[in-house]
């Protein structure tokens, strides 16, 4: 499964366990494809933003192999998990925008691709905000803006570096839910515009629904079969 061609992200046997008794994954073994939009869904607790943060390689393994093919691998018998970074080529987005106070929308945008060592790249960041919908904003201070175009601006940073693997970790989770559509909608838009893997870790069965594949996390096991979208599945209603 490593090395394939058009692979964003491949897990063999992963899992990770916290202390001696706290498995929050177990037993992974998935690829996740450039151009494929996946929504991971399952209860509080299941494992979904473990399994998101190890494909970010924001955390290690405790056992197995985590390749992102032509970037970077981490191995659980050589990795050290303080060591870990994320990758180049792969971008996240919280549910949180952590966008810099004194910085406007330009600016926060910018920062990832001067971050690199990547200087006048000004235009780069204004296409970035015009995939997402916000060009407009480019002026304004994080402070001046509402939770969904914070949001956006957060994913136009994610995608101005030309990721190959787009992750989002409840991206939604603070926002109502006509909002929260727009949002993933500039995800999907995002993804498209650079042919970015796209996952999104979800509660809303709305994204889900929406999304091209659906996986599947119980007690830290991953179903990639998963397609049936009843509510009962996730052990909740629609937010």
């Amino acid at each position: 499964m490593p090395g394939q061609a058009g692979v964003a992200v491949s897990l063999v046997n992963v899992s990770r366990t916290y202390g001696r008794a706290v498995v929050a994954v177990h037993g992974v073994d998935c690829e996740v494809r450039l151009g494929t939009r996946i929504a991971l869904v399952g209860r509080s607790g299941s494992g979904k933003s473990t399994l998101l943060h190890l494909m970010a390689g924001l955390e290690a393994p405790t056992t197995g192999t985590i390749e992102w093919p032509g970037l970077a691998s981490v191995h659980a018998e050589d990795s050290d998990p303080e060591a870990v970074r994320r990758p180049v080529g792969v971008s996240v987005v919280f549910q949180a925008p952590s966008l810099v106070p004194a910085l406007n929308v330009r600016e926060n945008v910018l920062l990832a691709l001067l971050l690199k060592g990547e200087t006048d790249s000004s235009h780069r960041a204004m296409r970035a905000l015009d995939v997402v919908g916000v060009a407009e904003l480019a002026d304004r201070l994080p402070e001046e803006l509402s939770g969904g175009q914070a949001q956006r601006v957060a994913v136009a940073r994610a995608i101005v570096t030309g990721p190959r693997l787009l992750l989002a970790d409840e991206p939604t989770g603070r926002l109502d839910v006509t909002t929260g559509r727009a949002v993933v909608t500039a995800l999907e838009a995002a993804a498209r515009h650079t042919g970015a893997a796209l996952l999104i870790a979800t509660h809303d069965l709305g994204i889900a629904e929406r999304l091209g594949t659906r996986w599947m996390m119980r007690d830290g096991r991953l179903d990639t079969a998963y397609e049936d979208t009843a509510h009962k599945a996730l052990g909740r209603g629609r937010p």
